[in-house]
Parts: structure tokens; sequence; C-alpha cells
């Protein structure tokens, strides 16, 4: 779901060749748009300034397209943009991040992130050098963050992929046992943990470096 020009909310449809759905919000009128034929399912991982859309394949043999909103074409079609990955693994990331320059996602179940240099739209595949296999990423204020799958650790990494920065969930309550987590959102202070099955949030207050659970 995002905001097209003035007027528009636009839906697209993961199976991203099927009709994207504009709905204009001063007539109420809805229309039906195909902008992609190649079949495959995508995700939308980042808008940037140029008014670039980068969608990241949900499987990784599928392309990496790049969408220009000014025209509602498909600008660049990335293929082969990934030559060898472990035989378990074969989906991508729900989502990415976006510093400006680059667009990260990492491939999950692995320490692979995906890198796209958003000016000349090169992919490179950063190696983590973390114990853990990551979920999720996420980049906001100058700090981008990864997600392991399971573990009590968070990671900062510079635009290169290398760590600089390592904190540690600890849990007021010794007897808590910290869920695997599917999602991180970073902000100025705060960095929200989504879990995958239990109830509530998780929050790391980076000042004064304690984990609350907010029910």
């Amino acid at each position: 779901l995002l905001k097209w020009k003035e007027n528009y909310i636009v839906i697209i449809p993961r199976e991203i060749d099927r009709m994207w759905i504009f709905y204009n919000k001063i007539t109420e009128e809805i229309e039906y748009r195909k902008i992609i034929e190649q079949k495959c399912q995508e995700i939308l991982v980042a808008d940037n300034r140029e008014n670039l859309l980068y969608f990241c394949p949900l499987y990784i043999q599928d392309p990496i397209l790049i969408i220009d909103l000014d025209t509602l074409t498909c600008s660049q079609i990335i293929e082969n943009w990934i030559e060898k990955v472990p035989c378990d693994c074969s989906i991508t990331s729900w989502r990415g991040a976006n510093n400006g320059k680059y667009i990260f996602f990492p491939i999950r179940n692995t320490r692979t992130l995906v890198r796209i240099n958003c000016g000349i739209q090169k992919v490179d595949l950063l190696k983590l050098d973390i114990s853990e296999k990551v979920i999720d990423v996420d980049y906001a204020f100058g700090e981008l963050w990864a997600l392991p799958m399971s573990g009590s650790k968070l990671y900062q990494m510079d635009e290169n992929g290398l760590i600089v920065n390592t904190v540690e969930l600890l849990l007021e309550d010794a007897a808590d046992l910290l869920p695997d987590f599917a999602r991180i959102v970073v902000q100025k202070r705060y960095m929200f943990l989504l879990p995958c099955y239990r109830r509530g949030i998780y929050v790391y207050d980076k000042l004064s470096e304690k984990t609350y659970i907010v029910p």
C-alpha cells in the first residue's frame, strides 16, 4: 500500500504480474492497471528520492525489479543476481531497508545481506560476521540494524555489512525467556521487536540499555 502523486492510493499485489489497484481519494474511483508482465512473487522493500520502487523477489530464483513511479513502467530487471546459497535457503526476507544510497534485504536463514546500489543498480552479497542467521533489517536515523532469527543480540552494521555495535537483550525478570523475533523497527531512541508467536512488543531502550515488554 503506498501513496502515488497527490490523490491516489495504490495497492500492489504480491503476484506482481496481476493488476495493481489505484484508488482516487477525490473522485473515489478505482482503476486497475497491469504494470508487470513477468510472472513472479515480489515484495516492495523500498522507494527512493528518484521516484523508483525496488522489489525484492520472495524466492531467490526470481529477479529484482525496479519500477519507475513517474511512468509506471519497469525500468530495470536484475536477473541472476545470486549465484550460490545454501541448499536449504530459497526465501528472502519479507522486508528491506533503504539508507538513501543503498537498498538492503537479507536472505532468510543465512548470514547474507543483499545490497543494491541505488545509483548504478549494482547488487552485492555481503556476508555478515555473526554467529546467528538473519531474518530482518531496518534503517533509521543513520543506523542500520540486523535482527537474528534467534538469540538475544542485535547488530548494528555499516553500509558494507561490517558490525559496528552489538547490544544484548536482557529482561529484568531472569525467569523470562526471549522469543524468536520476526521484525525489527528502528527509531532514534528505541528499537521495537515483534515476536513470531508470543504476544506483546519487546522494546530496547538505547539510552538506558534496557529491554521492556509492552503487553
